[in-house]
């Protein structure tokens, strides 16, 4: 996977720091996507809201803008009723990245 440059930018090119970065990113984001799926479970739009948010921020950093465009949706319209859609194909989605993320 190619890094963004905003990432190697945002750690002044410190290789060592970018690859701690995403392996947290990799060990993070199956937690992060959990926490996602509960909140809106449990109708608990504002935390579905602030943890879409925390998604979208990290994707972008590391160059998966698509992905951080339908976090950012979820983020704005956490109680649509195509939430629970959107979560499913993004948690394939994810799962196909983080195969990849080395």
């Amino acid at each position: 996977m190619n890094i963004d440059r905003t990432l190697l930018q945002l750690f002044d090119h410190n290789e060592l720091m970018v690859a701690r970065f995403l392996s947290i990113f990799k060990e993070q984001m199956p937690l992060q996507m959990f926490d996602l799926q509960k909140a809106i479970e449990q109708s608990d739009y504002e935390m579905a809201a602030i943890t879409a948010h925390g998604l979208k921020t990290q994707c972008r950093y590391v160059g998966l803008d698509e992905l951080a465009q339908r976090f950012a949706q979820i983020e704005q319209f956490p109680g649509s009723a195509q939430v629970p859609e959107w979560i499913e194909q993004l948690e394939g989605e994810v799962r196909e990245i983080l195969t990849h993320l080395d």
